[in-house]
């Protein structure tokens, strides 16, 4: 058990996670995770966390990357329902 955890980013890939979800949930949550590495969004996420760290005095730059934080999780959950032609086990 200890080498799965040394092995594994924390996340929903750990096993005591991945034994408490459905296939066709493990599905969604692999699916959701894939849609943000093929459109690249994790260095997005981190470009744009650093002009709010940088430039967050200035308002309306740290509402604009709040946003921007909520629109990608709801684009990715937007494809696993397409994927999957249900929007029943998506529960974000």
């Amino acid at each position: 058990m200890e080498n799965d955890q040394a092995r594994c980013p924390p996340g929903f890939c750990r096993p005591e996670v991945v034994k408490l979800l459905s296939a066709d949930e493990l599905e969604a949550v692999l699916l959701h995770e894939r849609y943000h590495c093929r459109q690249r969004q994790a260095f997005k996420k981190f470009a744009v966390q650093l002009l709010m760290d940088g430039m967050g005095y200035i308002p309306v730059i740290r509402s604009l990357g709040k946003h921007y934080f909520i629109g990608i999780e709801l684009s990715a959950d937007r494809y696993v329902m397409d994927q999957m032609n249900s929007s029943y086990e998506i529960k974000s």
